[in-house]
């Protein structure tokens, strides 16, 4: 067994002490590996390096390049390991330390015994008495933890502090844990009202949990955040202000994230591809599923709080709309299949990139479900949906711990459905081709109505999306073949003046829809100022997408 002790002498300064006793079992040679990615995003996060030192105290070491050490354990038991980590970010991945709390990732800051995963492991915390521990691991005693093994080990977050708040309800005989840290203005009844009702409605459509219990974990501190990690037993939720969680869209965040979150229980965290079974924390995990794990997971994570009465018609149909938008406002798609930019997340992460490089795997990922779902549907008469699916795919798959291949997947669809879907795998998971005969066809067998419309002067008519940022506008996108694309405008162009005049809060002013009056810019690039003439065509551009159901 490995022993982890957690403490700190300078919680002020979020340094995180953790000492390690690792049981060498006669070996002349350990490999000890740092994490250098987190499960739920997909890219390197290279945790090394917020490591103040890291010290083997009782054997020589040497760091073989890749995060990780080579030990000399020769006549040893067992090695005595320590390092400081820098815990300074608060958001669902990470690992923080404050006065306040302590909150841990172990994915970020464990170190681990890359030849004995199997091993189990002991967590004890060296904190203030009046804290409590909430999280996913078994708890020994007071403040202390236990993990069967590096899986386990990696995939239970926890937090400790004095005043977390802890609401429980259950389903099926299954516990639901919500634990909240921060100021917050929730009305708990309404909150669990609602969490019971869409937990059921994904209960149901798998049969069951694949846990024994499960446990919501909020952070809702006093700054804006948006962000929501999935675990095996678990999820964090960092959301804020927290004092403005209980209304508005940061409450829709709230149910949303939650709903998303649990569904990944099933999808990603059970049903695995075979990239990730296990989970290999020292290197990429190339796949080109993140469409099914993440778009399958945002389709339904919406779908089940319609479904269960959560949200409203209208509200649904609004989550929608903004899928859309994220679609055709996102020109990755002329370039890009989701099924590759699945596989290039590890390449550049979860930033932007180059303009139209790649897309979303959450966005086309959702619209590919919403289609597929509308078709199986349409071909059953209705007897059967996605939701046969990924049941399917949790009886053959993740409850036997097997992971699948794309082939699999496409295969329960297809049976599930029994029709070809090979127009969909081909055009739009491996293609590139134009999502609107495909989704016209499937919003129509929805019985909804879609609709495109104006959205402003300059996105619709000429063709360029502007950030503000900073009391100034950049050019933020730019439509192929528009007026902004022949003037020239690229990504980065700072808007100075419009028509000879300074920009005010609100550049689109005084321009109607059935205006087509040329533009002069005065657009700043590398210190150098310039003027751009735009003349507006009668085609559109970038659109405001509305969808309604039909009468």
């Amino acid at each position: 067994m490995l022993y982890y002790t957690l403490s700190s002498d300078a919680p002020h300064k979020s340094l995180l002490r953790i000492q390690v006793s690792i049981p060498v079992e006669g070996r002349k040679k350990v490999n000890l590996q740092f994490p250098r990615w987190r499960p739920g995003r997909y890219e390197l996060g290279d945790f090394a390096k917020n490591l103040m030192y890291f010290k083997v105290l009782n054997a020589p070491f040497e760091n073989d390049g890749n995060h990780a050490w080579v030990v000399n354990s020769e006549g040893l038991s067992e090695l005595q390991v320590e390092y400081v980590y820098s815990a300074t970010e608060l958001n669902a991945g990470s690992t923080f330390l404050s006065e306040e709390q302590l909150y841990v990732n172990p994915v970020n800051c464990f170190v681990y015994d890359k030849d004995r995963q199997d091993s189990p492991s002991k967590i004890t915390l060296n904190i203030p008495e009046d804290y409590t521990l909430a999280g996913g691991l078994p708890q020994t005693e007071k403040h202390s933890m236990l993990a069967k093994d590096v899986q386990e080990l990696m995939d239970c977050p926890f937090m400790a502090a004095p005043n977390i708040e802890q609401w429980t309800y259950t389903c099926q005989n299954i516990p639901f844990h919500i634990c909240l840290l921060g100021e917050h203005h929730l009305d708990k009844e309404k909150v669990m009202n609602a969490f019971r009702a869409f937990t059921e409605a994904q209960l149901k459509a798998f049969g069951g949990l694949p846990v024994k219990e499960y446990w919501f974990l909020f952070q809702l501190p006093a700054f804006p955040v948006r962000h929501g990690v999935e675990h095996e037993n678990s999820t964090v939720i960092a959301l804020g202000p927290g004092k403005e969680v209980h209304e508005g869209k940061l409450y829709d965040d709230f149910l949303g994230i939650s709903s998303h979150e649990l569904y990944h229980t099933w999808n990603i965290k059970s049903i695995r591809p075979k990239e990730m079974m296990p989970y290999d924390f020292s290197k990429e995990n190339h796949s080109k599923l993140g469409y099914v794990a993440e778009g399958v997971t945002t389709y339904f994570g919406d779908e089940m709080l319609y479904r269960s009465g959560v949200i409203s018609p209208e509200e649904y149909l609004r989550c929608m709309e903004n899928q859309l938008e994220r679609h055709f406002w996102n020109l990755g798609w002329m370039n890009k299949s989701v099924a590759d930019s699945s596989y290039e997340t590890w390449l550049d992460g979860y930033v932007r990139g180059v303009p139209g490089r790649k897309v979303s795997i959450y966005t086309e990922g959702c619209l590919i479900t919403f289609m597929c779902d509308q078709k199986i549907k349409q071909a059953t008469q209705g007897k059967s949906s996605m939701d046969e699916v990924m049941k399917l795919m949790w009886e053959r798959f993740g409850k036997l711990g097997k992971g699948y291949s794309e082939d699999n997947y496409w295969k329960c669809v297809e049976e599930v459905s029994g029709s070809d879907f090979s127009k969909i795998k081909t055009a739009l998971v491996h293609g590139t081709e134009d999502y609107t005969p495909f989704l016209a066809e499937a919003f129509k067998h929805a019985g909804m109505e879609w609709t495109e419309g104006y959205l402003g002067y300059f996105e619709t008519k000429l063709g360029v999306r502007l950030l503000p940022k900073g009391g100034r506008f950049l050019v933020w996108d730019v439509y192929p073949g528009s007026p902004a694309d022949q003037a020239k405008l690229w990504y980065g162009d700072e808007i100075v003046s419009i028509n000879h005049e300074a920009l005010g809060e609100h550049w689109n002013d005084g321009r109607e829809e059935g205006q087509l009056e040329p533009v002069s810019l005065t657009v700043l690039r590398h210190g150098k100022e310039r003027e751009v003439q735009l003349q507006p065509e009668k085609n559109t551009y970038f659109t405001k997408h509305k969808l309604a159901f039909q009468q």
